[in-house]
């Protein structure tokens, strides 16, 4: 063979694929659990070592591994609530579902701020619940758009109809609403909260070129959140999300009879951060 030919066809190509969930779904992940499309994804693994030096000129004769820090970075685009979530430092966010619809009744912004106004839209009373926020926009015109709070849901007098009242005193409309603007039941991400929910699993699945698509798979029984959550908008591209999470050891308790760890005891035993797999 050729100097420096090569000895496997084990090369890494291709898209990666990221995965997160709360600690209990530790290798029991999906493609449902996917932050989505990225465009890298790195892993790292350092080892900070100490040395032993002696002798006259000193020269080393030990070393020891002092630290042992891993880390995941990935470019991902998607800005979904629960990438948003996620990059809030407020963990997995529960499936919720959103619900569109439309006004079926004009309703005039008050120009005194008291007492409450009702919007009609199409839908059922169980679409919305007090305390909702909802979106309302124009038609094919996102510029004009607010944000209210629903303080009380009954059904309307038309069949198939809702009556949404809001405390003019709290969310009052700020515009005219007319019959066919866009309403839709927002599903916020609240800042300023402090985090308390940080500890997460991870999955990194990519691919070996050279092996049909043989996947490699990365597994870190427990992660935090460790990055920032920035939004930005660009005329000409696409955004991205960058995303960094650091790998913590799982405790005695993570791995207890009652602990979220439990079904994966066996393999923290042997793998503690966790585990790649490889073809070979």
């Amino acid at each position: 063979m050729a100097l420096g030919s090569a000895k496997t066809k084990i090369f890494q190509v291709g898209t990666s694929e990221l995965r997160v969930g709360t600690l209990s779904e530790a290798n029991k992940m999906t493609a449902a659990n996917s932050v989505g499309l990225v465009e890298t994804v790195t892993t790292k693994n350092t080892l900070t070592t100490v040395k032993l030096e002696g002798g006259f000129p000193k020269t080393v004769v030990a070393t020891e591994v002092a630290s042992y820090v891993s880390t995941v970075e990935a470019v991902a685009y998607e800005y979904s609530r629960r990438n948003l979530m996620l990059m809030t430092g407020q963990g997995i966010a529960a499936a919720s579902a959103t619900f569109s619809t439309t006004a079926t009744a004009a309703l005039v912004a008050p120009t005194v701020l008291t007492g409450t106004s009702v919007l009609t839209v199409t839908g059922a009373a169980t679409n919305f619940a007090i305390g909702d926020e909802i979106v309302v926009h124009k038609y094919h015109d996102t510029s004009t758009v607010q944000v209210l709070t629903v303080s009380a849901v009954a059904a309307g007098a038309a069949a198939g109809t809702v009556n949404l009242t809001f405390d003019n005193t709290k969310t009052p409309p700020i515009w005219n609403i007319a019959v066919g603007d866009i309403v839709f039941k927002a599903l916020p991400v609240g800042l300023g909260i402090t985090p308390c929910n940080r500890d997460i699993t991870l999955e990194v699945i990519g691919q070996v070129a050279a092996n049909c698509g043989t996947p490699i798979i990365q597994k870190y029984w427990k992660v935090n959140y460790t990055g920032d959550m920035t939004i930005s908008s660009s005329a000409d591209k696409f955004a991205p999300v960058n995303m960094s999470f650091e790998v913590l050891m799982p405790t005695a308790d993570d791995v207890s009879a009652t602990g979220a760890l439990y079904g994966v005891r066996d393999l923290v035993a042997k793998y503690p951060l966790g585990m790649i797999t490889t073809v070979g």
